[in-house]
C-alpha cells in the first residue's frame, strides 16, 4: 500500500479530449490564462481551431507607414488568425510576412499601396486563408507573372479592385461567397469579372454583383429573355443583384423567371432595378426571402403560386402597388411571416383599414411612406 506521501507525490494528467471540452466552456480571459499555464495546455489550445477562433487575436497595421525589410511587427505569443492592413505602403514582405501569413484565415486590405506582384507574393504565403477582402488599393505596378499556386481553402472574397480579376481566376477555385462592389464599365474588366464568377459558379452559395449586358449573356446565356435550360449556379442560396441600366433598355421590363431557373436552390433574392419587374412565370420552390428595390410591378399574384415557401417580402421603391392589392396577394401566401413595404403613395381613408386587412399569418408588418 502506498503511503500518504507517495500519493501526494504522484501526478495525474487529464486526457487531451477532456481538457478540450473544459476549455471550450471558458470565455476569452480565462482561456488565455489557461493557455499560459503550461506548455501542454498551450499546445492543446493552439491545436484546436475552435479554441483559437474563440481567442480571435487580430494583427492590425493601420498607421501610415512603409512596410519594407526594416519593418518588425509586434506579435504577441498567440496564434494570429486575422490581419488588417490599412493606409500602408507594402514594399517588401520577405522579412516579416511569411511567418504571419502562414497562420491567417482572414486577411483584409484597405487603402494600401502595393505592387500587384507583391500582393500575389503575400497571398502565396497564406495557404490557410478562408476570408479575403481587398478594397481601394493603389497599385504601384500592374506587372505580375501568372500565379502558380491556389488558395484551396478560400471561401469568401470581397473585392473592389478590377485589376485583380485576371490573376484571381486561377487561384480561387472553390469560392462560396463572392461580393463584387463595383460596376466595371470597361469591356475587358467586365469580361474578367464575369470569368471569375463563371469559374466558381459550381461552388458559389452567395453572390453580390452588378449585372451588365455582357454578363447577362455570358453568365446566364439570356438573349431576348431566353435562359439556358441547365442550372448555371446549382448551389447558390443567396443573391444580391443590381441590374445595370443598359440591360433591356428596349424592353418593357425584366422577367426574373429565367434567372431563377438558373438557381434552383436559391433561398434569398434581392433585386435592385429601375425597370419593371415581371414576376409572371416565376417558379422558385426554395425561395424564402424576396427583396425588390426601386422597382415597379403589377403582377404580385405570381408570388402566390411561384414561391410556395416565401416567408419574407420586402418591397421598396417608387412602384409599390396599391395597398389593397398587396393585402389581397399576401392573403394567398400562407407561408408569409414578414412584410415590409415602402412606397411614395400615402395610406388614405379610401384604402383598406390596416387593422382589418392584416392577414393572420403575418408576424411582422411594416408600411412606410417615402
Amino acid at each position: 500500500m502506498s503511503s500518504a506521501g507517495e500519493i501526494v507525490g504522484e501526478t495525474f494528467e487529464l486526457p487531451t479530449e477532456i481538457l478540450e471540452e473544459i476549455f471550450s466552456h471558458l470565455t476569452i480571459d480565462p482561456l488565455c490564462n489557461a493557455r499560459s499555464t503550461c506548455r501542454r495546455w498551450k499546445t492543446i489550445v493552439d491545436a484546436k481551431q475552435s479554441l483559437v477562433e474563440k481567442l480571435n487575436f487580430t494583427f492590425r497595421c493601420t498607421k501610415p507607414r512603409i512596410l519594407d525589410t526594416d519593418y518588425q511587427p509586434e506579435l504577441a505569443d498567440v496564434p494570429i488568425r486575422s490581419a488588417i492592413l490599412s493606409l500602408v505602403e507594402i514594399v517588401e514582405i520577405d522579412a516579416w510576412w511569411p511567418p504571419l501569413g502562414s497562420g491567417l484565415t482572414t486577411l483584409r486590405l484597405f487603402n494600401c499601396k502595393v505592387a500587384l506582384a507583391r500582393l500575389m507574393d503575400m497571398l502565396r504565403h497564406t495557404p490557410n486563408l478562408v476570408n479575403l477582402t481587398l478594397k481601394s488599393l493603389e497599385y504601384t505596378s500592374l506587372e505580375c507573372a501568372a500565379p502558380d499556386f491556389q488558395l484551396d481553402r478560400l471561401e469568401k472574397l470581397r473585392i473592389k479592385e478590377d485589376s485583380m480579376f485576371e490573376v484571381l481566376i486561377p487561384i480561387c477555385p472553390k469560392l462560396k461567397r463572392l461580393f463584387l462592389e463595383s460596376y466595371y464599365s470597361e469591356d475587358s474588366k467586365d469580361s474578367m469579372c464575369c470569368k471569375l464568377i463563371k469559374n466558381v459558379r459550381l461552388t458559389l452559395e452567395e453572390l453580390d454583383f452588378t449585372l451588365s449586358e455582357y454578363g447577362n449573356q455570358y453568365l446566364f446565356g439570356i438573349n431576348e429573355l431566353q435562359a439556358k435550360s441547365e442550372p448555371i449556379f446549382p448551389n447558390l442560396k443567396r443573391m444580391d443583384i443590381l441590374f445595370h441600366d443598359e440591360i433591356l433598355m428596349e424592353s418593357d421590363g425584366i422577367s426574373i423567371a429565367p434567372y431563377l431557373k438558373a438557381m434552383p436552390l436559391l433561398e434569398e433574392l434581392c433585386i435592385y432595378t429601375s425597370h419593371c419587374v415581371e414576376l409572371d412565370g416565376l417558379f422558385a420552390t426554395n425561395l424564402k426571402k424576396l427583396t425588390l428595390v426601386d422597382f415597379y410591378s403589377n403582377d404580385l399574384d405570381s408570388l402566390a403560386a411561384g414561391a410556395p415557401k416565401l416567408r419574407e417580402l420586402q418591397l421598396d421603391g417608387g412602384g409599390v402597388p396599391w395597398w389593397g392589392d398587396i393585402f389581397e396577394v399576401i392573403d394567398k401566401i400562407p407561408t408569409l411571416r414578414c412584410l415590409e413595404v415602402s412606397g411614395p403613395e400615402p395610406i388614405s381613408s379610401e384604402q383598406p383599414c390596416l387593422t382589418n386587412a392584416r392577414p393572420n399569418n403575418l408576424e411582422v408588418l411594416s408600411l412606410l411612406n417615402n
